[in-house]
């Protein structure tokens, strides 16, 4: 039900939008005050569910922009931001905790001269309330020259908010989630 409140399809709005007008139309006609005031509601019903959908993030939206926030915060170097991402029960691979997590990464980055991180591709699914993003990255650093990554953030929707819980790689065809665990591991 979430979804057609804030994430309605185009064609529902301007259903709603036009089927208001239309209401408007008729009652003008019949010089109905009561039936213009009806067809107006319906239009602005149709224009605040437009504007509902596009200004209030569901949780798998919030997921996704934070999920590209981690990333963005990677390539950029921005250590703090990605900590600030984070959360303090967070794990990837052999890494717990924000802090962890972050100097980590930083190591790492600092390790293979990694320069620019790119999403190919993105998938989301969401089960009651676990939103799980899979990330295609693409990596360009000294060594290897580029590498495809793919990666599954977890994340827990709570009553407190959003809990990422887990960053896991997967395999792709360059290189197995046991490869990958290896070279970033501690």
């Amino acid at each position: 039900m979430t979804d057609w409140l804030y994430a309605p399809p185009i064609w529902f709005v301007l259903a709603i939008v036009i089927a208001g007008i239309a209401v408007f139309i008729y009652a003008n006609a019949r010089t109905s005050t009561q039936g213009r005031l009806g067809g107006v509601a319906i239009a602005l019903a149709g224009v605040l569910l437009f504007v509902v959908g596009r200004f209030v993030d569901t949780p798998l939206e919030a997921c996704v922009k934070r999920t590209y926030a981690i990333i963005a915060a990677v390539e950029a170097a921005d250590w703090t931001k990605m900590e600030s991402l984070l959360n303090n029960n967070t794990s990837v691979m052999n890494f717990r905790g924000a802090k962890e997590i972050a100097d980590g990464a930083r190591k790492r980055a600092d390790q293979f001269g990694l320069k620019r991180a790119f999403v190919l591709g993105q998938d989301q699914v969401q089960r009651q309330n676990v939103i799980d993003v899979v990330v295609s990255v693409l990596s360009e650093q000294n060594m290897p020259p580029q590498i495809r990554t793919t990666w599954r953030f977890k994340y827990e929707v709570r009553s407190d908010g959003i809990l990422l819980s887990e960053i896991l790689p997967e395999s792709t065809g360059e290189l197995s989630a046991d490869q990958m665990r290896q070279r970033l591991g501690k």
